[in-house]
């Protein structure tokens, strides 16, 4: 029953998200404006305190961890640095370095690739390689193809991530909206099927100097004995996140 249950609403959050995407747009296909040869180069940092490291539908660490993040972009390309340190066990979990490259097809439909190298201090690296296809609208939507490299003892992996997103609420600065997103592995460190639903609301606040976000989430898992990986468990967990940009 709770098999016949995860795969329900894993079904119901795929064809949504379709129902989203293939959904005829209003505009027609523009030049890409934003971003021309005149473009300054820009830098975002910011740093979040999250009440759990749960990603890709897995909780990979439980308790207070502090996440950083420093990404500069120049046109389409945008580099960039994210860490991960835990709390509870006192070391830092997880060092990122990427390059992305984004690219606007029309005023309602972008994409992204990006390489990114995941370095484990206490365990074996990944090197990713990410598509994302944008489209924004009344629902906003996101599909993200991912496969990880491995070595000869874990096989390569995809996952596979749909999410949708709506803005319920704005005045002045503050923004508050709703989202769900859906992931599916195929392989990913042995794993196969829907992992997790994930539903949560998120506020922003954009500030003269600093932008403040904050987010609520509950993950419902669905591998609960992974191969390699912390179970897919039912999760809440909260975060907040100061930024800045130059």
């Amino acid at each position: 029953m709770k098999k016949l249950k995860a795969k329900l609403i894993g079904f119901a959050t795929v064809v949504a998200f379709g129902i989203s995407i293939i959904f005829p747009m209003k505009s027609n296909a523009q030049k890409d404006t934003t971003n021309t040869k005149n473009d300054k180069m820009k830098i975002n940092i910011s740093s979040s305190i999250v009440s759990d490291y749960v990603a890709k539908g897995y909780v990979l660490g439980k308790g207070p961890h502090k996440q950083d993040y420093v990404g500069i972009n120049k046109n389409n390309f945008t580099t960039f640095f994210w860490s991960d340190y835990d709390f509870k066990d006192k070391y830092l979990r997880e060092i990122d370095l990427g390059i992305k490259y984004s690219k606007k097809i029309n005023d309602q439909l972008s994409s992204s690739l990006a390489f990114i190298y995941m370095n484990y201090p206490k365990g074996d690296d990944d090197k990713v390689l990410s598509f994302n296809l944008i489209r924004k609208g009344k629902i906003n939507s996101k599909l993200s193809l991912i496969n990880f490299f491995k070595d000869k003892e874990i096989p390569n992996g995809i996952l596979l991530e749909g999410e949708l997103s709506k803005k319920i609420f704005g005045k002045n600065d503050f923004t508050m909206g709703a989202k769900i997103k859906g992931v599916c592995t195929n392989n990913f460190y042995g794993d196969y099927g829907f992992s997790n639903v994930t539903p949560g609301i998120d506020f922003r606040y954009s500030g003269k100097k600093l932008n403040f976000e904050g987010f609520m989430k509950y993950q419902f898992g669905f591998i609960p004995d992974p191969k390699m990986l912390p179970p897919a468990k039912n999760q809440f967990y909260a975060g907040v996140k100061f930024s800045k940009r130059f």
